[in-house]
């Protein structure tokens, strides 16, 4: 096995180029993803780049419909409202403190893109409700669930039976390092081989400095 191939399997520190295939990354996306309980996990800039390439990868464009929790962490406010809004993107909130209001809104909405968050990260701390429902959603839309908040108190992968179709993303500032920016994007399949490839492309993979602050054989133990 190349230098090349040991790089893309995680199996040395060496890497191909930093925002391409960064072996530490790999290594730590590994153990990360295990300790979730996601078949990968990708590691990107910050937690408000998790939400931009789990979007990205879900291919949200003009007149996409996405199904928006309306309690909100501020920034994800500003990346609906000056980015998505302006193009074109078909966005409706939803109540999702109001019993059986997400319920609702996915039968009559019929997303093809979901973004929630596990609790909202404002003071109203305002729990989705209605997850039974999410798997009879007609339009099968893709979750991207924010968990920032509850991290591996709520492991999603455990809880919902379409794992093809789900992201989690979250700000590993909150809970892996204070010393460094990092988001954390959770999946499966080719929702998440596509999430990778998006953040190749956009240069938003975690660089190698920040990995410098994260080791993979005890931070995340």
């Amino acid at each position: 096995m190349d230098s090349g191939d040991q790089t893309d399997a995680g199996i040395t520190n060496l890497t191909s180029w930093d925002t391409l295939e960064n072996g530490r990354r790999l290594q730590l996306e590994r153990v990360l993803a295990e300790i979730y309980g996601s078949e990968q996990s990708v590691l990107v800039n910050c937690g408000m780049s998790a939400i931009a390439v789990a979007l990205g990868a879900c291919k949200v464009k003009a007149g996409t419909r996405l199904l928006v929790g309306k309690s909100r962490y501020f920034e994800t406010s500003g990346l609906i409202e000056r980015h998505l809004l302006p193009l074109g993107v078909e966005i409706r909130a939803v109540d999702v403190a109001r019993p059986n209001a997400l319920r609702d809104a996915l039968a009559a909405f019929g997303p093809e893109v979901v973004l929630l968050e596990t609790i909202a990260n404002m003071p109203s701390v305002d729990p989705v409700r209605d997850i039974a429902a999410w798997s009879a959603c007609p339009s099968a839309p893709i979750f991207i669930l924010d968990n920032s908040v509850q991290s591996g108190l709520t492991r999603w992968f455990d809880l919902l039976d379409f794992s093809d179709r789900l992201l989690v993303v979250e700000s590993g500032t909150k809970y892996i390092t204070n010393d460094a920016m990092c988001g954390v994007i959770y999946g499966a399949g080719d929702l998440i081989a596509s999430t990778r490839n998006y953040a190749r492309d956009t240069g938003q993979s975690l660089q190698a400095r920040a990995l410098s602050y994260l080791y993979a054989s005890h931070s995340c133990r």
